[in-house]
């Protein structure tokens, strides 16, 4: 409520002073602001209220999976074995880079982390081009034919769910972590 107030409030004063290009600027600024808060809340909502497989508690489903490493097929299960993270990413998603930076920042200063694997729903081609490029350590997975991305209705990404050895989602996030936070979390 108190955003909407204030929002009006400079909306308001760049119609009243209509020469007044900061107030103009501001108000668009708080404006985006204001649409991006709420485009990432209903994120979060989606994530958290509407897939099963995601929300804290569920058990996540064993895909097969496709190794960017060796055209391999696996599953979720065999990648994971004692729990551990996914990441459901994109290559060609900024976001994803920063959290792909964390989660291997992390790695690198735990002696024993968990299991981490990347899946994504992009070509087996792409990812392999950007595996090489980024010079990734971690697995990199293609979600077979989408069913990570078709059993959850959504395109939300990045998308982080930590499983405990029982395949059990004990955490759940769209992005956002730093490294202190998969410090705690992988070891």
């Amino acid at each position: 409520m108190r955003v909407k107030q204030s929002l009006i409030g400079l909306l308001l004063i760049a119609v009243l002073i209509p020469g007044s290009w900061f107030a103009g600027q501001y108000a668009a600024a708080a404006w985006q602001r204001h649409k991006e808060k709420k485009a990432y809340d209903e994120r979060l909502s989606v994530l958290n209220l509407n897939n099963d497989e995601f929300r804290v508690g569920g058990a996540f489903p064993d895909v097969a999976l496709l190794s960017v490493a060796d055209s391999s097929v696996t599953s979720v299960y065999r990648e994971i074995r004692n729990g551990g993270l996914i990441l459901y990413f994109s290559a060609n998603c900024s976001g994803c880079e920063k959290e792909l930076a964390a989660i291997q920042s992390a790695i690198t200063e735990i002696e024993h982390p968990k299991d981490v694997i990347l899946i994504s729903p992009d070509s087996w081609s792409s990812l392999r081009a950007w595996r090489d490029t980024q010079q990734m350590s971690l697995p990199v997975f293609v979600d077979v034919n989408g069913q990570i991305r078709a059993m959850h209705e959504f395109v939300i990404i990045p998308a982080l769910a930590l499983l405990d050895p029982q395949m059990i989602v004990i955490q759940n996030s769209v992005g956002g972590g730093s490294a202190e936070d998969y410090r705690a979390i992988l070891e």
